[in-house]
Formats: structure tokens, sequence, C-alpha cells
């Protein structure tokens, strides 16, 4: 190779294959698709998926995405099975479907996002990747679950104090778990959240009034707001006989209370952080939507009056 060597052991190229399995003519393919990519001028790829997970978590995500623990934690995860298989051999849609029959097609999508990103990252690195086919995404049924009249009390009356105030505040302001958990009394000014960039989901800072309860609740206080304990979470739904409710859905809850009392869409919109007002309409959800459109379609007969008297 033009006066260079390269000591590479063939597990390295084809972890698969035991050793002395590798017929010649495989091994003499291997080798000149090595020496190729080296004389092409162009970054070879990582040889491994965990390889390239590994270095698309450091060099991307750790410092533009800090926040993104969830994806980080699904690439370490994808990393420990498919370590040392090479890139050309992932099969993107059998990964899903074996490893994740039981997760919503909500999730699997979010995982081909995520996928692909790495691949489009690895592009603009230069490496050259394997054609990697992703499949569409799947239709997603986006939750609606709602928080019934009562189930707010009983909830509250039997969590600990400190997840009553961390169930009232996500209630009455709609920010996420994480962003309140990441508050202290710095962020409290003149009754109003302050919610940092850092750790904000988009990375954009954000101004939440806070709610007279909620001001009684975090006012005066010194260090964390908050705290999360998920053992007080899960009990104090099995006491309160409250099934299918998640954390997240106190978020679709605030937002869905700013439409029944008549918020326009784009100041509910800035209150949750939406970058697109197409997000924020997933997660309205009215009790009574019937009677919602009665009224709309009511304005336009009022309409009517008026122009006839």
């Amino acid at each position: 190779m033009a006066g260079q060597r390269y000591h590479l052991s063939v597990n390295d190229l084809l972890p698969n294959s035991p050793p002395g399995s590798l017929p010649r003519r495989r091994a003499a393919a291997v080798e000149q698709a090595f020496v190729d990519t080296k004389r092409g001028g162009i970054p070879s790829s990582p040889f491994h998926f965990s390889a390239l997970s590994k270095q698309y978590r450091h060099e991307y995500l750790d410092i533009h995405r800090p926040t993104a623990r969830t994806d980080a934690n699904r690439l370490r995860e994808w990393e420990r099975h498919l370590h040392r298989i090479p890139l050309g051999t992932v099969d993107v849609e059998t990964l899903l479907a074996d490893h994740y029959k039981t997760v919503s097609p909500a999730t699997r999508n979010r995982h081909r996002d995520l996928l692909s990103g790495m691949f489009r990252w690895a592009e603009r690195k230069g490496f050259q990747i394997p054609h990697l086919t992703i499949g569409r995404r799947e239709r997603e049924f986006h939750r609606t679950r709602r928080l019934a009249s009562d189930e707010e009390e009983r909830l509250l009356r039997v969590c600990p104090p400190s997840l009553q105030r961390l169930v009232v505040t996500a209630l009455d302001t709609g920010l996420r778990r994480g962003a309140l958990l990441s508050l202290t009394d710095q962020h409290v000014v003149q009754n109003t959240f302050i919610v940092p960039a850092a750790v904000q989901k988009h990375r954009q800072a954000q101004r939440v009034p806070l709610t007279e309860r909620v001001q009684k609740l975090v006012v005066g206080q010194r260090g964390p707001l908050f705290q999360w304990d998920r053992r007080a979470w899960d009990r104090g739904r099995k006491v309160a006989h409250i099934d299918n409710l998640r954390f997240h859905d106190l978020r679709r809850e605030f937002a869905s209370r700013l439409l029944e009392r008549g918020v326009p869409l784009p100041t509910i919109q800035r209150l949750l952080g939406h970058q697109s007002i197409q997000m924020t309409m997933r997660y309205l959800h009215t009790i009574d939507q019937e009677g919602a459109f009665r009224e709309a379609i009511a304005t336009l007969d009022q309409n009517h009056v008026d122009s006839l008297a």
C-alpha cells in the first residue's frame, strides 16, 4: 500500500467469523475493501456499530444536546446488543421489531429518528457509511389521557408533601419534569420561573408566570425546589386507584385546561415552549369536545343574527 503497513486482525473486520474459518477468497475481498477505503482519501467509518455510536454520543450528543439523556441511554443499550457488529450488517427494522415489540409506534419512530440523525452526522463527518435502510415512520396514536374531575384531589391526598409540590407545579406551569427538577430558588424572579436554556429540550430559555398556589409552594424556599420519587408516584397512583397516568400527562392536562378557558393557541404554544403549533395541537384534548364544537358553530349563528338586525 504505497509504503504504508496496517496490522489489523481479521476478527476486527469480521468479528462474527471464528478464527481459521474465513475462506481465502473472502479474506482477499475484505482486505481489498480495506485497502480501497484507505486509498480513497475519505475517512473510513468505524467498523462497528458500537464504535460509531460511542463517537456520536461523545462528539455530538454530549456537546450539542446535553439534555438528551434518553437518547444517550438508547444508544448505550444498542451498543451492548450490537457490540462489535459491522455497520453493514445492521438491519434497523429487524432491530426495532425484535427488541421493541412492547413499545408504542411513537417510541419506535423516535428510535428511527435517532438512528437517522446518527447516520447523517457520520456522513457530514466524511465517514463512508454503508447504505442502511430505515423504514417509514409508523402511524402514531397520541395519548389523550386527561385527569377526571376528582383524580387530581385523590392523587394529591395520598402523595407525600414533596411529590404534592411537584404535581401541583406541573399542573400549573406545564413544565417538563426534567426542567422542574433543575429549578432552584435562584430561578424564581418576581413570581416567575426563569427556566434556563440548558435544561430545555429545544435549548431556549423560558419565563413561566406562577399561579398563586405555586407561589405559596416555592417562594421563600432555598436550594432545589423539587424532588422526584418514582416509588411514591407509583404508590400514590395505586392507592388513589388512578390507572394509565404518566407524569408527562400533567403537561397535557395543563395545556388542555388553558384551551378550555379560551386561551389562544399561540399563547399555549409559547407557554409549553413548543417550536411549532402542530406539536401543541397534539397536547390539546378537551373533555367536552362536542360541546366546544357546538359553541364554536353557535358564534356563526350570532354573527348572522347581528347582520340581519
